[in-house]
């Protein structure tokens, strides 16, 4: 069942032309928590494959699917962090850029790990700056929408996937 979704959302988004901006969106929200269901079974080059077909969607007009789009480079660029590839520095950037100026809390959010992201890729000084900036993020975002506190101490992967993902209160 879960299987003709994906089916069904790829369908869709071969169309993407003829698409209206929700369903275009519900689409990439379903091939997204797919690619998110892959990576969380340990099958990593299916999670790759997915969250880079997201991420190469480039001509995305509404505000609803450019945020799942930041979201799958985020995600992407985790995998390519594991790796080691270069290529998790530029869609960490890009990342960056497209949230920092938003004010929805999914928006903030992902700045925060974004900026959580960038700390990891850093060297030993910036990479203190960075978490800290990120951490603050982090913060005035539960602050702001009323989400429980990360940890004391320091942040992982794992804070940001709870207290955004799963909007812990």
């Amino acid at each position: 069942m879960a299987l003709d979704f994906v089916k069904s959302a790829d369908d869709l988004l071969s169309r993407h032309d003829t698409l209206s901006p929700v369903l275009h969106s519900t689409a990439v929200q379903l091939k997204l928590t797919h690619a998110n269901i892959c990576l969380a079974a340990g099958d990593i080059d299916r999670s790759r494959s997915l969250y880079a077909g997201i991420v190469q969607m480039v001509d995305v007009t509404d505000e609803e699917t450019a945020d799942l789009v930041a979201i799958a480079r985020l995600k992407f660029a985790e995998i390519i962090l594991n790796e080691r590839r270069t290529d998790g520095q530029r869609l960490v950037r890009e990342s960056i850029l497209h949230f920092e100026d938003q004010t929805t809390r999914r928006g903030q959010g992902q700045w925060a790990r974004a900026l959580f992201y960038k700390a990891l890729l850093g060297s030993n000084d910036s990479e203190k700056q960075s978490k800290k900036r990120a951490r603050r993020a982090l913060e005035d975002v539960c602050e702001e929408f009323g989400l429980s506190q990360p940890p004391e101490g320091e942040l992982s992967k794992k804070d940001f996937e709870v207290v955004l993902e799963l909007g812990y209160r």
